[in-house]
């Protein structure tokens, strides 16, 4: 990883994290650069109306929306949230 990446990385996980500071930095970083933020697709949200399936579905999709959190070709198991009997 280059050391700019992982300065950058290090900055938004203590953003996240709730330090104050280092949300500062990152959105001068971002007004500074708009061009180096990559768009994130719009999250979907799972309501009432959805099938068991579909709202799984989305949930699996959201999870891989989020980066480093698992890899885009990994299985994500569901734990059994339908049965297709």
């Amino acid at each position: 990883m280059p050391l700019l990446e992982a300065f950058v990385n290090k900055i938004v996980h203590q953003a996240v994290a709730g330090d104050a500071r280092a949300r500062g930095d990152l959105i001068r970083l971002t007004n500074a650069h708009p061009a180096a933020v990559r768009h994130q697709e719009p999250l979907r949200i799972i309501d009432k109306t959805m099938s068991a399936q579909e709202a799984a579905a989305i949930y699996a999709e959201t999870l891989r929306a989020i980066p480093g959190l698992i890899d885009s070709g990994d299985e994500v198991d569901l734990g059994g949230i339908w049965d297709d009997r």
